[in-house]
């Protein structure tokens, strides 16, 4: 339920949807993205979505999508890519991130409402990331939980993250990585 405007395209072929692209601009948004999730109160989303499937795997992407719950929480404009490629006899696993600045602290605090495994959420709870991630590019070959090759590269500022068992805890850190399976600064 909301109120605003949408305008939507939508690709089909052979008599299956294979890419919806939708222009958002809502207001008094209230929606639940599973059954077993709670409700999601937002008072503005707007912004790009899009998602194409095909015979390789899925694309998921926004431009400047933004949002702000009932409660105040707000996630600012964030473009994001995510291409992933679930192998088998179509070719090799892999996949794709990228996204140009993404608030970790308003994604922790939405992931009780995003239909993300309970493992998932139970390490961004235990953790609790907070921090700007920027101009974020990761790439890997395999499976995403072993991939056999990677390159990441990014830049962090105010990165913090709650000790957790043998994981040491650290607050404030800015700075950029650049990483691969063969070593990285």
């Amino acid at each position: 339920r909301g109120a605003g405007a949408l305008r939507a395209w939508l690709t089909f072929s052979s008599d299956r949807l294979v890419e919806a692209v939708a222009d958002v601009r809502l207001a008094s948004v209230n929606t639940r993205l599973a059954a077993d999730l709670p409700q999601l109160d937002l008072s503005q989303l707007s912004g790009r979505v899009g998602w194409k499937q095909s015979d390789e795997g899925f694309e998921l992407n926004t431009a400047k999508l933004r949002l702000v719950t009932t409660g105040g929480l707000a996630l600012p404009p964030v473009d994001f890519l995510l291409r992933v490629k679930p192998g088998g006899a179509r070719g090799e696993a892999g996949g794709e991130l990228q996204a140009d600045s993404v608030e970790l602290a308003p994604l922790v605090s939405l992931a009780d409402h995003l239909p993300l495994p309970q493992e998932t959420r139970r390490q961004l709870a235990e953790y609790s990331p907070r921090g700007n991630l920027r101009d974020v590019i990761v790439h890997w070959s395999g499976k995403w939980s072993e991939p056999r090759q990677y390159s990441a590269r990014g830049r962090f500022q105010q990165l913090s993250l709650n000790r957790s068992g043998r994981v040491p805890g650290f607050t404030g850190v800015s700075g950029m990585v650049e990483a691969s399976e063969r070593g990285g600064t």
